[in-house]
């Protein structure tokens, strides 16, 4: 759409311009390259006025183009260290088994990023990803039940999912029995001293 508006608005109108200026401007010119100014100059052409100043608007934009894309030069050498960077994260996320997360996290840097730098690095977001990412920074508290959905979906496989349950089912279970059954505080249970009371 923006490129639409910019097409009609600009481009066309300076078409115009263009054609009216070469339809207007057809008499031949020399153009001399002597520097000493001989008569006749050793170098020299004659050209419609309008192609020798369409030829030196073209060259002014080759030359500005290339002295632009020569000063970028540090910016796509930092580019592409940071875009290996990030291939050798997602690879040591996937052999971790916390390829999700890192992705997550990813999506949430990004918001922070202008647009189109955050498209261009990391491409479009999971759509786990982008509902953290929306409700991000909340103060709102987030029920139980969508904690444990939100952590559950960031599993990089149904048998991770199953092992953390498990895990956390006995971490919970000796918890419970070390507080209710045998009364222990958590400094006996981690072999501390009983705590001084003034």
């Amino acid at each position: 759409m923006i490129r639409r508006i910019v097409t009609v608005l600009i481009l066309l109108p300076l078409a115009l311009v263009i054609v009216l200026f070469a339809v207007g401007n057809r008499a031949a010119v020399t153009l001399a390259f002597d520097p000493f100014a001989a008569e006749p100059p050793m170098f020299s052409a004659s050209l419609p006025l309008f192609l020798a100043l369409l030829i030196a608007l073209i060259l002014g934009v080759i030359v500005g183009g290339a002295a632009a894309w020569a000063r970028q030069r540090k910016w796509r050498r930092r580019a592409r260290r940071l875009a290996a960077d990030l291939k050798a994260a997602q690879a040591t996320a996937l052999a971790w088994r916390c390829a999700r997360p890192l992705a997550t996290a990813l999506v949430i840097t990004g918001a922070f990023q202008p647009p189109w730098a955050a498209a261009l690095a990391l491409g479009p977001a999971p759509p786990w990803a982008a509902r953290v990412a929306a409700s991000f920074g909340g103060l709102a508290r987030l029920p139980r039940s969508r904690q444990l959905w939100r952590k559950y979906e960031h599993f990089d496989s149904p048998w991770d999912a199953l092992r953390y349950t498990w895990a956390q089912g006995r971490r919970h279970a000796r918890e419970r029995f070390e507080r209710q059954v045998r009364r222990r505080s958590p400094r006996e249970r981690l072999g501390l001293a009983p705590a001084r009371r003034p």
